[in-house]
């Protein structure tokens, strides 16, 4: 059967003569005559085992980027509470308060506190700060 010009043609394509006989392996169950099949019937078989193969690793590889965009939507999250006032929960944080220098509050709300929120020092001043 490795003789035949069928075969010979995917050889000379570069294909194994172990993938070879597993595809006229498969077209002898599906009752099919192996020393009258065509290259390109061949060539279909082959490219039908090496299918599944290649979408097992395209979702194993879907399986990561999922796993790198759920870290990364984790790290996003954590990065807006470290942002968000302390005390209302809705704003950025905005005001620094000395000498304790905790950064913790947006401006409506560290204005009408006296001790820090977060050490409980009383502020001595506070002051605005922009993020670039």
């Amino acid at each position: 059967l490795m003789e035949t010009p069928a075969v010979q043609a995917l050889l000379f394509d570069g294909h194994s003569s172990q993938t070879i006989q597993k595809a006229l392996g498969i077209l002898r169950e599906k009752n099919v005559k192996v020393d009258q099949v065509s290259a390109e019937a061949l060539l279909m078989t082959i490219m039908e085992q090496e299918q599944p193969a290649e979408s097992s690793s395209t979702f194993s590889s879907m399986g990561d980027q999922s796993e790198d965009i759920k870290s990364l939507v984790r790290e996003n999250e954590s990065l807006r509470e470290k942002q968000q006032c302390k005390i209302c929960m809705e704003n950025e944080v905005e005001v620094i308060f000395y000498p304790c220098r905790h950064f913790v509050c947006c401006a409506s709300c560290g204005s009408g506190i006296t001790s820090c929120p977060i050490c409980r020092v009383p502020i001595h001043s506070r002051d605005k700060v922009f993020m670039a």
